[in-house]
């Protein structure tokens, strides 16, 4: 096996790992990360760049990306709460009765820069809230609506709504 390490910036609050793509498809590689050496270091001020590493066989086309963390729960019938760990604010509350059969769903939360908004809309005053990512398998429809909150955005009250 060889070692692949790519340097990569880190999300404000999340992971990263290596995909590899095999002329067709890209797949997701177990990765670890760690901290390279202060002597290959390639910032000015000698601080050692993030690696994503992870061991293969063979050479292909490889690429680190930062992604948001992953966040997920097991719903039963009961009832289930999820909450994001890079932000507590956000909750999805699954109520009793939601379901019929226990599903796994699963949040990824990225945190959306102002100049991401502002641009675009043309507003300098513009903000946004976190986007979310949500899937569950099985893919079937809640019994009942499921509870998401999400915090306002930086700058908005609840009465300039």
């Amino acid at each position: 096996p060889v070692e692949v390490c790519i340097p990569y910036h880190k999300a404000r609050k999340g992971d990263a790992a290596v995909r590899r793509f095999d002329g067709r498809f890209w797949t997701t590689l177990p990765t670890l990360t760690r901290r390279g050496s202060e002597k290959h270091s390639c910032r000015p001020v000698g601080c050692p760049a993030r690696l994503a590493c992870c061991s293969v066989s063979q050479f292909s086309w490889f690429v680190a990306i930062s992604r948001p963390f992953l966040d997920s729960c097991s719903v039963s019938p009961d009832w289930a709460l999820l909450v994001s760990q890079s932000d507590p604010g956000i909750k999805l509350t699954f109520p009793p009765e939601c379901t019929t059969e226990t599903r796994t769903v699963t949040m990824q939360v990225l945190q959306v820069a102002l100049s991401e908004v502002q641009e675009p809309t043309g507003d300098p005053h513009a903000s946004a809230s976190p986007m979310l990512c949500l899937s569950q398998t099985p893919s079937m429809h809640f019994l009942q609506p499921i509870r998401v909150q999400i915090p306002l955005p930086p700058g908005v009250t609840e009465r300039r709504l």
